[in-house]
């Protein structure tokens, strides 16, 4: 499977994220799914 940049985006903006600084990474699940992991700070 691959993963576009906008894809990332969307799940950002859906869990409330604006930009990648606020990532710590991002994970692509079994089933599909993207899983972000916020950064602490």
């Amino acid at each position: 499977m691959r993963l576009l940049e906008e894809d990332i985006l969307s799940e950002l903006r859906q869990q409330g994220l604006h930009n990648m600084d606020q990532v710590d990474r991002v994970v692509l699940e079994h089933n599909g799914g993207i899983s972000i992991v916020r950064r602490e700070g």
